[in-house]
């Protein structure tokens, strides 16, 4: 089963960049990371272009938490999904327990 964990994040870029590391951490062979960044006008756009070889990013005009998850999920091909928003973290075992 293919897991997908999807990051809103909207002005937190001194948060996201560790969200995005834990979610890529994450004991799951099969997972795809990707991050919705809402119309951020802080240093966010930077650091999630720093991890576009290991996730997908898409930077979007403004529509709040719920819109950028909603867009995330349709982006999606995981039979499991995770919410994150960018100042949360997982831990590695999250699925496994």
């Amino acid at each position: 089963m293919k897991l997908s964990i999807i990051i809103a994040n909207y002005n937190y870029c001194d948060f996201v960049g560790a969200a995005i590391e834990s979610a890529l951490a994450v004991d799951w062979s099969d997972k795809e990371v990707i991050i919705v960044d809402d119309a951020s006008t802080d240093a966010s756009r930077d650091i999630i272009q720093g991890f576009c070889d290991r996730v997908t990013a898409y930077f979007r005009p403004k529509s709040h938490q719920l819109g950028a998850h909603i867009f995330g999920f349709e982006q999606s091909s995981g039979e499991i999904i995770i919410f994150l928003d960018s100042d949360d973290l997982l831990e590695p075992e999250v699925i496994n327990r």
